[in-house]
């Protein structure tokens, strides 16, 4: 995952971070959160508690606004 974070930055793409790590899987178990791979000048959200189902199209709006797309 470095290599296309890096690639994102180098090519001036819209880059976030979204944790899913409070999402259930199909056993009803949720994973650890993890180290985040995108440099913290990005946001990071949190699907769960930002509201990502109804948010997800706003972060990307912003996120490529922010590249200058």
């Amino acid at each position: 995952m470095k290599y296309e974070v890096a690639q994102s930055i180098r090519l001036r793409k819209g880059l976030i971070a979204i944790d899913i790590s409070k999402i259930f899987d199909q056993n009803r178990r949720t994973d650890a959160r993890g180290p985040n791979p995108v440099p913290l000048r990005y946001p990071l959200y949190l699907w769960h508690r930002d509201k990502g189902r109804e948010n997800l199209g706003k972060w990307i709006d912003a996120a490529a606004m922010r590249a200058g797309r």
